[in-house]
């Protein structure tokens, strides 16, 4: 066995990360390291345990093209950089958003008593109540409330993917995605 010397942030989001998609340290960067149809070498690499994200209702065999496509995003590094709910929740919409920009325009509907949840611009994010901390939505021309609970971001984003037509297997894996690391202690 070989050691690393790591910086102790480094060390600690490893962890983390690890824990998190219940994989040991080896079997985690192994994932990292090869990437989607990488080919990092090893003879007896140990089988990765399921990903704590992916303990959904359905069956393994019946998953749907949504999930697994969702899931599969959720293992990248953009994904998994962020530790807090925010950046877990903007980063998720950005990648709905490139799977069905059409059809993004509807989730325009999806407000508060006062606030506009989502908006084509900051400004209109900004008048619609006090402390909204406006956030772009990675690769989209649209804008996302920022300043709410965990509980009220996996509800927009619940109601998001429902009216873009994720079958509940994909929204129950993505409300439980947006839930911040024990790592965001740390920032």
């Amino acid at each position: 066995m070989q050691v690393l010397d790591l910086e102790d942030d480094v060390y600690y989001l490893v962890l983390v990360r690890a824990g998190d998609a219940g994989l040991n340290v080896s079997e985690f960067l192994r994932k990292q390291l090869n990437g989607p149809g990488g080919n990092l070498a090893s003879r007896s690499a140990p089988q990765p345990k399921e990903s704590t994200l992916q303990k959904v209702e359905a069956n393994p065999r019946q998953r749907t093209k949504e999930f697994q496509e969702l899931d599969t995003f959720l293992q990248t590094p953009a994904f998994l950089v962020h530790s807090d709910g925010i950046g877990r929740f903007v980063e998720l919409l950005g990648f709905i958003y490139k799977r069905s920009p059409n059809k993004f325009d509807s989730v325009l509907s999806i407000t508060g008593d006062s606030r506009k949840y989502f908006a084509k611009s900051r400004k209109e994010i900004e008048d619609s109540g006090n402390s909204v901390m406006p956030k772009e939505i990675p690769g989209s021309p649209f804008w996302v409330v920022g300043n709410t609970s965990t509980k009220m971001k996996q509800e927009m984003l619940r109601r998001v993917l429902q009216i873009l037509g994720y079958p509940q297997d994909s929204i129950s894996l993505a409300e439980r995605a947006v839930m911040p690391t024990i790592f965001s202690r740390f920032d």
